[in-house]
């Protein structure tokens, strides 16, 4: 117990950080590159940001993306990761691994939401766990095995054959949707 105590010290003790990234130059040279990482760098996204629903992206010194979050305040959120205080050791690592973050500002908090999930969908980042077995938000699936289509709530794995539509944020507009294009298409159900 109390070397994870020390270990948790040990990480949330470090607040500027810097890593060493090697490249290789057009004439087959090496070259060092060190790039400030951590909260330091999202500080400085912070100051920025407006008080406005969106979409964020940690990515780190490969550029790759390795957590996709949303907020209600972007700046308030992207805000409690500027200190490692507070935070659990995963959460302090996926800090520590920071080197840029991107944003996308949305009209809505549902919008951030759907947004989110199609991004952690399409970038699977390291540090999300959640959301990557799209079992959070219903489709409109229109199923192309019979000759006749079939339109469909759905939500989990896409292993039915066919094209999806979603996600939608409310199950009760999935419903409405189903319904009138039956009405209109006269596709079975």
């Amino acid at each position: 117990m109390s070397e994870t105590n020390s270990q948790t010290k040990q990480v949330k003790s470090k607040q500027v950080e810097s890593k060493e990234i090697s490249t290789e130059t057009t004439d087959g040279a090496s070259e060092t590159e060190i790039v400030d990482t951590g909260p330091q760098v999202i500080a400085a996204h912070v100051r920025n940001l407006p008080s406005a629903p969106g979409v964020y992206r940690m990515l780190n010194t490969d550029g790759h993306v390795i957590y996709v979050g949303k907020a209600r305040n972007l700046k308030s959120r992207v805000s409690n990761y500027t200190r490692y205080e507070g935070n659990p050791i995963r959460t302090c690592r996926m800090i520590a691994a920071t080197a840029d973050m991107e944003f996308v500002n949305t009209h809505t908090e549902s919008e951030a939401l759907l947004l989110e999930a199609n991004m952690i969908k399409r970038l699977k980042p390291r540090y999300n766990v959640l959301l990557r077995d799209d079992k959070t938000f219903p489709y409109v699936l229109i199923a192309t095995e019979h000759k006749s289509p079939q339109l469909l709530k759905h939500r989990g794995a896409r292993r039915t054959k066919g094209h999806y539509f979603g996600p939608f944020a409310s199950v009760t507009a999935v419903e409405r949707t189903l319904a009138a294009l039956q009405k209109a298409f006269l596709i079975r159900n």
